[in-house]
Formats: structure tokens, C-alpha cells, sequence
């Protein structure tokens, strides 16, 4: 038996329950299923076939504790209930994540013991098993008035729309030689059912380390973004000819190799070693790198000068391999030369 839930949603009622008689038993059924807009009663125990006589059912409920009741009903062989069947809806294919149930088209028949048909709107009460999560196919079952069928609909993976990186790296600005570091980068991924999440096994490409502007490519399941970091052009420490990061005596005799001819410069280590950039490695330069070094003058403002560890002395002997003469502390050339020209005084 089918009760109206308006008939007590509105009214206030509750506790229902149906008073049936027959074959002069009674029986009481307080339980009851929902099924779209209706309360359904079932009479226990008795199918429908074997139903010879008149069935009388009273609905009781309690208002504000009074138990109140409707007239009683009969209900003859004709009007049970013998089949249900069911119309899958229209949407059986639904999209991961976001797409809810939708029972539009759907549609439940009802056939009675008098072979007479009632067809009703199929409800998502009706319909269990659902779910939009698990990709795939689902069997979902569909009960109605105690009969129960099923119908299929499948679930589609829901597909990787765009990325984006939301937070660029922490370092932009690089300098010549140095590796690209995505620390601090987060990249997200954007899907067709609205939905969003942060990566992080993406892949990046486009940066070397040689100097200018940089468009970083970020790529992740075929769809990549953008974004650009600089690199700059390597500073050199002027007269660190050994690019060790600082201006010792050290350097300076590799300067002063190179002018004799045992030894190239070349590459960073001649940017560096060419203190006056002037293009070239001249006994100028190696005078600059001898003057920092006894603190006469600063080649790099941004660095202390080394200490001088070495102390500059007057030699009555020397070896024309490896010295060199001053003159008057504004000239140094090698001393095979300047003893043979001009015989002056020779330091270590």
C-alpha cells in the first residue's frame, strides 16, 4: 500500500503504521520504505495470488500524542501488486569527480495481479550503488515496492586539461656556469571536471647556463607552461688568473708566465688576468696585479687585497728565469731583459 509522505510531512504526524485485516487475523505493519513521494506498506507474509477475499487496511498516526487514524480502506485480488519493472534513465555515461547521479528519462512500471499497468517517474531514492569516484563500470541496483533490477552506467576518467606554475622558483637570476635550481616551484594541474591539484613529477627544459634570458619550459602529461630566469654574464675578479677567487702571488706569476711565453692564458683565466681590459695581457696588467698585491692600489672594490706574504727584497743574486726588476716602483720587466738593457735592481 502506497501512503502519500505529504500526508504527514505537511501535517505533523508521526509514527505511522497500517492496520490490516483479513481472513478475520489482523495484522500491524509499522515498517515501511521510502519510494519517491511515497510510503510503502507492505502486507506480510501473503503474496498476491493467494489473496481470495477483501483486504482492509486503516493508516493510524500520532498528532501532538493522540493517535488518529484514517476510514478504513478495502482492497480486493484486482489491485495488488504483481510486477515492477524499471527503464534505465538517459545519462549512463558520467564524468570522474563530478558528475551526480541523474535519473532523468528513467522509468519505473508497476503491473498489478489484473494485468493493468501504472508507470511512474524512476527517483534517485530508487537507485543505489552509484559512485563517482571509482572510474569504470557500475552495476546499479534499482527496488522499488519490493522488486529489485539493475541497469549499467560507466564512469570516465576524468583528463588533464592545462598546468600552470603558481609559484615561480625561489632563484630567477642565475650567474654564467651555474645549474638551474626549481626550488620553491609549485605547478599545478588543472582537469576537465574542475578540479586542481599540485605535481611534482613534471620535467623542465630550456635553460643553459650561458648568458641572457631563459624561457623555462615546464611540461607534465603533454601540456606544458612558461616562465623565464636570467643569466648573467660571469664577473671576474680582475688579476685572479687562476680563477681560485681571490689575487695572490700566485696569480701574478702566472701573469708574468704568460708574458714570457711559457704559459697561455687563455679563455676566463685571460679576462681576468686582463686587469686594465684592454683587450690584451700586458706587462701593465701584471704591474696593476704587483701594486694590489703590496697594497699600492685595489683592483676590486668589491674584495680586500690578499695579504702580501712574500717580502719584496733587493737580490745581488738572481735567476733571469724567474725574476723580474722594478724601477722606481712603476716599471717590472723580465730580467733577463732589463738586466742586459739597463742593469737595475732586481726583486724576488
Amino acid at each position: 500500500f502506497r501512503v502519500k509522505k505529504a500526508l504527514f510531512d505537511a501535517g505533523g504526524y508521526v509514527q505511522p503504521y497500517i492496520e490490516f485485516i483479513f481472513n478475520s487475523e489482523i495484522y500491524y505493519v509499522s515498517e515501511y520504505t521510502v519510494q519517491g513521494d511515497d510510503y510503502i506498506f507492505s502486507f506480510p507474509n501473503i503474496a498476491p495470488d493467494q489473496i481470495n477475499d477483501i483486504l482492509y487496511a486503516t493508516l493510524y498516526a500520532t498528532y501532538r500524542g493522540t493517535l488518529h487514524h484514517t476510514d478504513t480502506l478495502q482492497s480486493s485480488v484486482a489491485t495488488c501488486l504483481k510486477n515492477v519493472s524499471f527503464t534505465a534513465p538517459d545519462k549512463l555515461i558520467y564524468l570522474e569527480g563530478k558528475d551526480t547521479l541523474n535519473v532523468t528519462g528513467g522509468k519505473v512500471t508497476l503491473t498489478y495481479n489484473n494485468d493493468t499497468t501504472e508507470d511512474m517517474d524512476l527517483t534517485a531514492s530508487m537507485v543505489s550503488g552509484f559512485d563517482n569516484t571509482k572510474v569504470g563500470k557500475q552495476t546499479l541496483s534499482v527496488t522499488y515496492g519490493g522488486f529489485t533490477d539493475t541497469f549499467e552506467v560507466e564512469i570516465i576518467a576524468k583528463s588533464l586539461s592545462s598546468i600552470k606554475v603558481t609559484t615561480k622558483p625561489s632563484k630567477l637570476t642565475y650567474t654564467e656556469g651555474e645549474d638551474f635550481s626549481a626550488s620553491g616551484m609549485v605547478v599545478t594541474a588543472y582537469y576537465n571536471n574542475d578540479t586542481s591539484a599540485v605535481i611534482k613529477d613534471y620535467k623542465t627544459s630550456g635553460y643553459t647556463s650561458t648568458p641572457g634570458s631563459k624561457t623555462i619550459t615546464v611540461t607534465y602529461g603533454g601540456k606544458t607552461a612558461t616562465f623565464t630566469v636570467t643569466v648573467e654574464k660571469k664577473k671576474h675578479m680582475k688579476g685572479d688568473a687562476n680563477l681560485d677567487g681571490k689575487v695572490t702571488i700566485t696569480d701574478m706569476l702566472a701573469i708574468k708566465s704568460h708574458l714570457l711565453g711559457k704559459s697561455n692564458l687563455t679563455g676566463d683565466e685571460f679576462l681576468a688576468a686582463d686587469t686594465n681590459q684592454d683587450g690584451k695581457v700586458t706587462i701593465t696588467d701584471f704591474i696593476q696585479v704587483k701594486s694590489h698585491l703590496l697594497g699600492k692600489s685595489q683592483l676590486n672594490t668589491q674584495a680586500k687585497s690578499a695579504a702580501v706574504t712574500q717580502t719584496i727584497k733587493k737580490a745581488s743574486v738572481y735567476d733571469e728565469k724567474n725574476l723580474f726588476c722594478s724601477f722606481g716602483n712603476r716599471y717590472a720587466l723580465p730580467v733577463a731583459y732589463a738586466h742586459k738593457r739597463l742593469g737595475s735592481i732586481c726583486i724576488r
